[in-house]
């Protein structure tokens, strides 16, 4: 199994099983194309173009009482997780 298909499992589970998990997402290109619909209820997971939003999304999810998970494929970030 690979490092994403370990991790959308993961988290398909625990929006399973919560249903306060909210998912922030970007693509960043093809190889990193994400089937949101086949994972995620389109109610419960939002795509957006910019980083910042991501962030800012999420800050406020959690504010609200949510359990966001903002999603970004990068390897660059990689290193600081």
């Amino acid at each position: 199994m690979f490092f994403t298909q370990a991790a959308d499992d993961a988290l398909a589970q625990a929006m399973a099983e919560d249903s306060r998990i909210v998912v922030f997402w970007r693509r960043y290109s093809s190889a990193a194309t994400r089937p949101s619909g086949a994972l995620w209820p389109q109610t419960r997971a939002r795509y957006t173009h910019q980083r910042k939003r991501l962030f800012r999304a999420g800050v406020a999810a959690a504010m609200a009482g949510l359990r966001p998970v903002v999603e970004m494929y990068m390897v660059d970030f990689l290193a600081f997780a």
